[in-house]
């Protein structure tokens, strides 16, 4: 019984090594130097988006212990087996991602702050689908629906902003990345429900 004592931190330890290993080999590299600007969707946003974004977390991507939060996300995101629940929880790690891709832009790591920004454009995506697949199964997904809306549009003008602090050859990948935003506000805000009309 002692030797399993003793050999279960170590075990443990070995398996945080081997979760950092993984998560660092399949992390995402962009080439910064060779993409050519993509061709973006024109959207004009004329109303201010009424949502606010997450404040920024204390243990970011560039952290050691970032799989782990990842790990803890991605537990929430499998544990909510309801449709509405799902798209709010990965409405909140698309935010999360977001703000974090903010901070990295900021501190001057594009390479890191550009795959952060792809995953919480994912998790936007992902967000509708799932809002989508609740309101198949008949449930009404009215408020769900206009909190993507404002979402997109506060992520777009967040990404917009972006482009004032990321390197100059990484600006046409966060032009691109920003179509995802554009579409799904241009998807929710087309739809007629009364929420939009208060």
């Amino acid at each position: 019984m002692r030797r399993v004592l003793f050999a279960l931190p170590s075990v443990f330890l070995a398996l945080i090594i081997l979760m950092l290993s993984i998560f660092k080999t399949v992390q995402p590299r962009f080439n910064l130097g060779t993409t050519p600007p993509p061709v973006s969707n024109q959207i004009i946003i004329q109303t201010t988006a009424n949502y606010q974004l997450p404040m920024g977390e204390w243990i970011g991507p560039d952290s050691i212990l970032w799989p782990i939060i990842a790990f803890v996300d991605r537990v929430n995101v499998i544990s909510s087996f309801n449709p509405k629940d799902r798209a709010l929880v990965l409405l909140s790690l698309a935010d999360r991602r977001l703000v974090a891709s903010q901070v990295l832009f900021r501190q001057g790591k594009p390479q890191l702050a550009l795959g952060v920004l792809t995953k919480a454009e994912k998790y936007l995506e992902s967000a509708s689908l799932a809002e989508r697949s609740a309101r198949l199964n008949g449930e009404n997904t009215d408020t769900i629906l206009y909190k993507l809306s404002m979402a997109s549009m506060a992520h777009i003008k967040t990404i917009e902003s972006l482009l004032l602090d990321c390197p100059e050859q990484a600006r046409p990948m966060v032009v691109a990345i920003s179509d995802y935003p554009k579409r799904l506000y241009n998807e929710t805000y087309s739809r007629p429900i009364s929420l939009f009309h208060q």
